[in-house]
């Protein structure tokens, strides 16, 4: 069953980070939080980058993808990293799961407690017309939102 691309990921979570900041240290956060679910699937975005992948060990969509993980590691970047990257590593991880949800197999939310899956919509793929709407969606809205409330040094901050 084909998941949802990686673009999309990082797109939505930069799009919703945009919403709560713009600052260049909440985005690198929320491209991290955004992939990272996907670290336990061999041919993702997250594990060819990283070079390994916990397929074997945890199975794919298991517990990287439960609110259980999510809080955990977003309490862990909480104390360990800067606030503006906890910030946008935690509401990369979100839009992660939430997007997750709107797929065909849905994620399992209270897994290890409660393996079900849950899903919203439950009609997305990868490459399909909602895989595709949600990334120009996502896309847009991250460029809108840094072009309409930047001043002319926070376009240079982000890049430096």
């Amino acid at each position: 069953m084909k998941k949802l691309k990686g673009k999309t990921h990082i797109w939505a979570g930069l799009a919703l980070t945009s919403f709560f900041t713009n600052d260049c240290i909440s985005y690198l956060g929320s491209i991290l939080g955004a992939v990272l679910p996907d670290l336990d699937k061999k041919n993702s975005f997250s594990a060819h980058s990283a070079g390994f992948n916990l397929e074997k060990m945890l199975g794919h969509r298991k517990f990287s993808h439960s609110l259980f993980c999510f809080f955990l590691l977003s309490f862990l970047v909480k104390i360990a990293t800067y606030p503006q990257f906890s910030l946008g590593f935690t509401l990369g991880y979100f839009s992660h799961l939430f997007l997750d949800m709107i797929t065909k197999s849905g994620i399992p939310l209270f897994y290890p407690f409660y393996p079900k899956n849950y899903r919203l919509i439950g009609k997305c793929k990868t490459g399909g017309i909602i895989d595709n709407l949600f990334f120009l969606l996502a896309f847009s809205c991250f460029f809108y939102r840094f072009l309409t409330f930047s001043s002319q040094k926070d376009y240079l901050r982000i890049f430096l």
